[in-house]
C-alpha cells in the first residue's frame, strides 16, 4: 500500500485535512509474539519513517503501554521508534506537504518534503532485496529543487544528532531496506 500512497498522483490531494493512506501501521503489530510481522527492526524504523514523511495517520493496532492485556508493547526498540518526537514532528508539519520523489532508481530512492519555515525533511530510502549490502545515496541540491549555491544545516531524526552545515550536496551510507530521515533548514 505505500507504493500506492506514494504514487506521484496521491501528492496532488496529499495537504491540510486530505491525507494519504498507506493503511496502519505495523510496527508493534503484535506484541505478544514478538517479530510475527517477519520485518527486522531497521525495516520496523522504515515503515514509520515512510509514513511519517508522507504524511499519513499514524493507526497503529498496539498498546504502548508494557503488559497491557492486549498484549502492550514490551520491545524498548520498538517503543523508541513510535515515540520518536522528531519524526513525528515531521508527520504533524501544520503545512501537511506531501512528500515527492526526487529520484527512484535501481532500488536506491531520495524524497523531499517541504515544511513549516522553509525546513524540508529528506529521506534515503534503500529498497533493493537483491543486496544485503549498504549503499551510499547522494543527493544533489538541483535534484531536490534547491540552489546549488544553498546551505543547510542537517539534523539526523533517528540519531537525534546535528551532522552540520552542507553545501551542494549530501550522502549517507543506507542499509539494505533502511530509510533514513533528515531535516534541512538553512543555514
Amino acid at each position: 500500500r505505500l507504493d500506492l500512497a506514494t504514487d506521484k498522483r496521491m501528492a496532488d490531494y496529499v495537504g491540510p485535512g486530505s491525507f494519504a493512506n498507506p493503511d496502519f501501521l505495523e510496527v508493534g503489530y503484535t506484541p505478544r509474539q514478538p517479530n510475527t510481522t517477519g520485518q527486522t527492526l531497521v525495516e520496523r524504523r522504515s515503515m514509520f519513517t515512510m509514513w511519517a514523511a508522507l504524511p499519513a495517520p499514524l493507526i497503529l493496532s498496539a498498546d504502548l503501554r508494557p503488559g497491557a492485556a492486549c498484549g502492550g508493547v514490551d520491545d524498548p526498540a520498538i517503543v523508541e521508534i513510535l515515540t520518536n518526537s522528531e519524526v513525528i514532528a515531521v508527520n504533524q508539519d501544520p503545512l501537511a506537504a506531501p512528500m515527492r520523489a526526487a529520484r527512484r532508481e535501481d532500488g536506491l530512492e531520495v524524497w523531499r518534503k517541504p515544511m513549516e519555515n522553509n525546513a524540508s525533511a529528506v529521506v534515503l530510502f534503500h529498497r533493493n532485496s537483491s543486496t544485503t549490502t549498504a549503499r551510499t545515496i547522494s543527493v544533489g541540491w538541483e535534484e531536490l529543487g534547491w540552489d546549488e549555491a544553498a546551505e543547510f544545516n542537517v539534523r539526523d531524526l533517528w540519531a537525534k544528532t546535528t551532522l552540520g552545515v552542507f553545501s551542494g550536496s549530501f550522502n549517507a551510507s543506507v542499509e539494505s531496506h533502511e530509510a533514513k530521515i533528515y531535516t534541512f533548514t538553512s543555514a
